[in-house]
This record gives structure tokens, sequence and C-alpha cells, in this order.
């Protein structure tokens, strides 16, 4: 690749600092809860574009700290609990719908080090359903 600026409009990775190319999965765009739509996540060699690999670590990491989605969680220095309803590995937080005195919910959003994981799997939360024909392309991005 000669050059070019990438979607974030920073020089393209492929020609400024990679010296070899890694494997980029859909996995990896899936945890960095990237749109999977592949004209958003290919570049300009229509294959998986590279910083998902360069990022992946650091979600990777990030995640191993938070609950999953679907877990009751007790929030630190109080006796609420809550069901997680989505969690941020870049920021290192999770969104819990607390349960109020008055027993209403209420979507709260807290640090990992403010939730601690009484019961995994509480609550199944529906995946993300992509159809046959945006699979199959996606999969030919990966090659």
């Amino acid at each position: 690749m000669i050059g070019g600026l990438g979607p974030c409009g920073r020089p393209m990775c492929c020609s400024s600092f990679l010296g070899e190319f890694y494997p980029v999965s859909i996995k990896m765009a899936k945890e960095q809860k990237l749109s999977l739509n592949p004209a958003k996540i290919s570049g300009i060699c229509s294959r998986l574009m590279c910083c998902l690999n360069y990022e992946h670590h650091v979600y990777e990491e990030n995640i191993k700290e938070l609950p999953d989605v679907g877990d009751r969680v007790l929030i630190v220095g109080t006796k609420k609990t809550g069901i997680v309803v989505d969690i941020n590995p870049l920021f290192k937080s999770a969104k819990a719908k607390v349960t109020k005195d008055d027993g209403t919910g209420e979507v709260e959003d807290f640090n990992s080090s403010e939730i601690k994981v009484i019961e995994e799997g509480v609550v199944k939360i529906k995946q993300e359903e992509i159809g046959f024909e945006e699979l199959k392309e996606l999969k030919e991005l990966e090659d």
C-alpha cells in the first residue's frame, strides 16, 4: 500500500507502521462492539481493517475485569443489586439495571471496581442477528 487516510483520519496502518499483516477476525469487531456492516469494517484493500487487531489485546484484557451481560451484580458499598445490560471494555465500565427501594429499575453506569458478580447468567440477552448473506460477505473479508 502506498498511502492514504483511514476512516479515523490518520494515515493508514498498513502504509505507516505495520511491518507484517496479522490475522483479523469478525470476533474482534464483535468484541469492540462495531457495526458488522462489511462496508464499515473493511479497509480499502477489501479485507477487515488492521486496526481491529491493533486494539484487540486491550479489549481482551479489559473484558476479563468485567461481568458478562446478564450477570447479577452487587454494587460495592451498598446493598443494591442489578443486572448487567451492557459493558464497555474500552472504559472498563458496565451498565446495570439497579432495582430501587420503590421497586422501579434504573440503568446506571459503574466502573469495574464498583461492582461484584454475585450470580452469573441470570438473564439471557438476545444477540445481534446476522443474515446468511451478510455473514458470507464478512467471512470473505477474513480471508
